[in-house]
């Protein structure tokens, strides 16, 4: 599951389902001449190569001479896009609009401007059905340049409509382009900073939204100004780790879809954002009747075959959903069967090795890691934990990178690993310190595991007690509860307490809470 360091052109062939390759296959026979056939050679090696190898694909292709190579790879890589543009002209409205422009611009060129006009009309109310603002702007501007050109005796009206519906479209695409902006800087905000630290954390964030929502030039009004509108809470209130209203507008965000269901396959990629909002907020404010069948809807939505067969929807679909249901099973305590998804998981991520970022691969492999713990199988845990602490990229989300270490802490004390421990203490002490992350929670399980191994028997129940209240306390410390978002480390207390597992533990909570729903 490690991230892969690839060529482009590599990863793009990767990409291609079967039925790709073949039509690949069968455009390239069709233009095969001459020189081409070093570019088929080069597709037929890429294609079988599991890691891209440069020095094997020239001994392989002796046809193509190391000066070639670049060349070469430039003709594939657009071939291969032309190819994908054509087969996905049914599956993307944007592409499928598009085309239909560069037909009415070469209709202009070609002095046919009625032809260019009537075809542009066409796209135009696609345009509008389908709430693509930014390529309605460009049809009207379109439109506005051919009227110039082609004089009718509807010319005066025509040109007033033009000029109004131009300024219409104009002031929407400006309204939309400070709403995504707004959605996004809120996102970026997010994915730097994780969830508030301090209280100077929570009162730039406020200032910020409070600013840049004020600058806003109106209140939403269509469907992607009220969409982007929704995101940017969303995340404001995600940063503050206020789930309760990252829910409520995460229910905001899906209801838009269901107002404009056929939107949803126009926009999937927002609509499977807005899913995997609505069940992590669902998660973590323990709404789980109403969290088991979003994660229904959701798996419905993936299987659903209105739905375009993406690469993008495959990968954002398996994101969400199996994030989802190892959450279902850390809520219920059933590790030793959520470990039964990870074949599935191991499969899925393998097909889509390629396309996977390094930051979905870090929560998957802690996600992994905490259903190996939860079943007291600490060693595989490690295995999952090590992955994360080797990987140096700057853009890994750090808070994950700091409970990696701790876990993995735990692990090794309950591993009776004693003197390894003692050595991975201080390694995650510094760790910490440099990540600006050493906070109250951590500095007591660091304090907490340096000591625990050499407590007499009769001392360390004391000693579990004692800071089990303390964790128990600051739990509800707004400033306190981030650490207890990614590690339960209240349930592996009581554990050690009652001298039962983790899995047993967070059962028995699990049943507590159906009994008081029921």
């Amino acid at each position: 599951m490690a991230s892969l360091q690839t060529d482009n052109l590599f990863k793009l062939i990767k990409s291609l389902s079967k039925a790709e390759k073949r039509s690949f296959k069968l455009y390239s026979n069709r233009i095969n001449h001459g020189e081409d056939t070093k570019f088929i050679k080069l597709f037929d090696i890429l294609d079988k190569q599991l890691d891209y190898d440069e020095t094997a694909l020239l001994r392989k292709a002796t046809e193509i001479k190391p000066a070639q190579l670049s060349n070469i790879k430039a003709h594939l890589y657009k071939s291969i896009l032309s190819v994908l543009r054509l087969n996905n002209l049914n599956n993307d409205i944007d592409i499928a609009l598009h085309q239909q422009i560069d037909y009415a611009k070469i209709l202009y060129n070609r002095a046919l401007y009625g032809q260019s006009l009537k075809i542009l009309e066409k796209v135009k109310q696609q345009a509008k059905a389908t709430s693509q603002q930014i390529i309605l702007y460009e049809i009207i501007e379109i439109e506005k340049l051919i009227e110039s050109q082609y004089i009718t005796n509807s010319l005066h009206q025509r040109s007033e409509e033009l000029a109004k519906e131009s300024e219409q479209v104009a002031k929407n695409a400006n309204n939309i382009t400070y709403f995504s902006n707004f959605a996004l800087k809120l996102y970026s905000f997010y994915l730097r900073t994780g969830y508030i630290r301090n209280k100077r954390d929570a009162l730039y964030v406020e200032n910020f939204f409070n600013t840049y929502k004020k600058e806003l030039p109106t209140d939403p009004e269509s469907f992607l100004d009220k969409l982007y509108y929704y995101q940017a809470h969303v995340w404001y209130h995600l940063i503050l780790q206020d789930f309760v209203n990252v829910y409520r507008y995460s229910v905001s965000w899906i209801n838009l879809f269901a107002q404009n269901p056929s939107l949803k396959y126009n926009h999937s990629d927002l609509y499977f954002k807005g899913y995997g909002n609505l069940l992590n907020s669902l998660y973590f404010i323990g709404k789980y009747k109403r969290f088991s069948k979003a994660i229904e809807k959701l798996q419905k939505f993936t299987q659903d075959k209105k739905l375009a067969n993406t690469v993008n929807n495959k990968l954002l679909g398996f994101k969400y959903l199996y994030e989802s249901l190892i959450n279902k099973h850390f809520i219920q305590g059933s590790f030793r069967e959520g470990i039964k998804l990870i074949p599935e998981i191991d499969e899925q991520m393998q097909e889509l090795k390629y396309h996977i970022d390094i930051n979905w691969q870090v929560t998957l492999h802690y996600k992994i890691a905490c259903l190996y713990f939860g079943a007291d199988e600490h060693r595989k845990a490690l295995s999952h934990l090590n992955m994360i602490i080797q990987m140096e990229e700057e853009s890994i989300n750090k808070d994950i990178q700091s409970f990696a270490r701790i876990l993995a802490l735990i692990c090794y004390y309950e591993l009776g690993d004693v003197d390894f421990l003692d050595y991975q203490v201080k390694s995650v002490y510094r760790f910490l310190l440099k990540q600006d992350d050493l906070y109250k929670v951590q500095k007591i399980i660091i304090k907490f595991l340096k000591t625990l191994p050499y407590l007499s028997p009769e001392t360390t129940k004391e000693k579990i007690n004692e800071h089990l209240k303390v964790f128990k306390k600051l739990q509800h410390d707004p400033f306190e509860k981030r650490p207890f978002l990614y590690l339960d480390i209240v349930s592996w207390l009581e554990s050690k307490i009652q001298k039962r597992t983790v899995e047993e533990v967070i059962q028995e909570k699990w049943a507590n809470s159906v009994k008081r729903i029921y």
